[in-house]
């Protein structure tokens, strides 16, 4: 099977990466099946940068600040879908001080916002520290709804790919669309796009997911909230129903990505309680290589590619079952 290209100028469904880290948001959806091309990165940290242009030279990455990225109403080319992980220290619980989005790390979300807003895209993927449930969920999915967008999220980690991992993981995921096309999707339970096994990962492993009024996660009270009266939760039928088909399409593309890893013998660094897992290049032991606080950060602040790449098959299971 060939691989599609990461970067190509005139791809028809462009790719905006924002704070991108070492590459694991493009590196994970050009394993997708969605058709689409990386053709900007965004991202300051300077470890990082050189990283991203030995793994990927071609692809433009200026400006590499988000707050002089900037999208004139005039552009032609936009993204289709965009994502990025925003700064979790302000969020982290290794920061108990932390201002959420009103720090000034994890405030970059607005900055965020302003490319969504500016770009219009098809689609936005959003990671972040589960943390965020508690320090600024509720902002960030007002902020989308205000500008335009319908955001379903989730706590996705190592354990829902059956990966052989020494930590779960765990994770926020958000993902939003245009409210204005969500009539284009087949409702919840449609056997063309969920097939077998077609459960939300909360469904699939236990989750302390809950929206603000302390319900636990199960599909309908991941989606966006609004202040809106007249409709539960400020939600219409047809939205809640796209909620819990895209979280069933997330939960079968993890499911289908689960025992693709090939398991390593037990290494010396590993406990006999774990499970075998794979021998990474770098782990904490390896001190003797060069830069190996640089490449320990780059590998924290990472996101797993595994996920990005099940999100954008569950996107690309959506598109392909949505009318015109």
């Amino acid at each position: 099977m060939s691989r599609k290209p990461l970067y190509s100028e005139g791809s028809e469904r462009e790719h905006l990466d924002l704070f991108a880290g070492c590459g694991g948001f493009t590196l994970g959806l050009s394993r997708s099946n969605l058709d689409v091309s990386t053709t900007r990165i965004c991202e300051k940290d300077p470890k990082a940068l050189k990283t991203l242009e030995l793994r990927y030279p071609e692809i433009p990455k200026t400006p590499n600040d988000i707050k002089e990225l900037s999208y004139a109403p005039k552009t032609t080319r936009k993204p289709w879908i965009i994502t990025g992980g925003f700064p979790c220290q302000d969020i982290s619980g290794a920061n108990p001080f932390g201002k959420g989005l009103k720090g000034s790390r994890s405030g970059l979300w607005f900055e965020f916002k302003r490319i969504i807003q500016e770009t219009q895209p098809e689609w936005v993927i959003i990671e972040n520290s589960p943390n965020l449930r508690t320090k600024g969920l509720g902002t960030v999915l007002k902020d989308l709804r205000e500008i335009g967008y319908l955001g379903v999220y989730t706590i996705i980690g190592g354990q829902h790919l059956g990966s052989p991992m020494p930590h779960k993981r765990e994770r926020i995921w958000i993902v939003a669309h245009p409210m204005r096309s969500v009539w284009r999707f087949q409702p919840q339970g449609n056997p063309e796009v969920l097939g077998q096994g077609g459960e939300s990962p909360e469904k699939t492993e236990r989750s302390p997911l809950s929206d603000k009024t302390g319900r636990s996660g199960k599909g309908t009270e991941t989606l966006a909230h609004s202040d809106s009266e007249g409709r539960k939760g400020g939600l219409s039928g047809r939205e809640i129903a796209w909620g819990q088909t895209l979280l069933g399409c997330i939960g079968r593309c993890l499911s289908e990505l689960k025992g693709r890893r090939r398991v390593a013998p037990p290494s010396p660094y590993q406990h006999s309680w774990e499970p075998p897992r794979l021998k990474p290049r770098l782990d904490r032991s390896s001190s003797r290589i060069s830069s190996r606080v640089d490449r320990l950060r780059q590998i924290g602040n990472s996101v797993i590619p595994d996920i990005p790449e099940a999100i954008g098959n569950a996107i690309h299971l959506m598109e392909n079952n949505a009318t015109a």
